[in-house]
């Protein structure tokens, strides 16, 4: 029987001998990373491979039927060790190339969606905090985005400073943060600062979030 990481590069090569899209690749971008399946083909499209991972190493088949697997994947999770996923599920960091678990139902946000270069692309945590300028330029004076890689508190130590709290829910509060923009921009006290929206809190059924702003540099 292969060790494990041997298996993992038979798997890699497995992919290439049947021109798959999916691919194996290191889950950052440091030695200790663990290797990751990211997934881009059909279980039918699998099938093939699985054979051929049987006639490659017959101990496969065996312990295909010993645990009871099922289908492509369950060999799959087996030889990763669990280390694997959908496409739709994971994102790889256009700057640093860090595999990562896009944003869930729970609004759990390891990266976000930031319009980089003309181009609509995936950054990880790491790179916003890294690029802060790029993935706040669409968010000022926008009020249909809203700051979500950033607290509160982090964005008051770059100089804005919180003017209001709101919520957007199903059922008590509807803040409209289009009306709450264009209220603010009408008041003198803030005719020099851009404004931001910055989430505070969020679930299923609500968001909370606040009204900050900056004083413009003009030069």
């Amino acid at each position: 029987m292969k060790e494990k990481f041997e298996l993992v590069n038979l798997l890699a090569e497995g992919l290439n001998e049947f021109e798959l899209n999916s691919e194996i690749r290191k889950r950052g971008n440091t030695e200790e990373d663990v290797w990751f399946f990211l997934v881009e083909d059909s279980k039918e499209d699998f099938e093939p491979l699985l054979q051929w991972l049987f006639i490659k190493e017959i101990s496969l088949k065996r312990i295909y039927v010993e645990k009871n697997m099922s289908d492509p994947t369950d060999m799959i999770d087996y030889i990763m060790d669990g280390s694997w996923g959908y496409s739709d599920e994971y994102a790889i960091c256009e700057y640093c190339e860090k595999i990562f678990k896009k944003p869930d139902y729970e609004y759990n946000h390891e990266c976000e969606i930031v319009e980089c270069d003309a181009e609509i692309v995936w950054l990880c945590d790491g790179c916003i905090k890294k690029n802060q300028d790029t993935y706040l330029e669409d968010k000022i004076n926008n009020p249909k985005k809203c700051v979500t890689m950033f607290s509160k508190e982090e964005m008051e130590s770059i100089g804005w400073k919180s003017i209001s709290s709101h919520e957007t829910g199903l059922y008590d509060r509807f803040d409209d943060p289009e009306e709450i923009f264009k209220k603010i921009q009408n008041c003198d006290e803030y005719k020099n600062c851009n404004f931001i929206f910055v989430r505070t809190d969020q679930n299923p059924f609500e968001i909370e979030y606040d009204l900050m702003f900056k004083e413009r540099n003009d030069d």
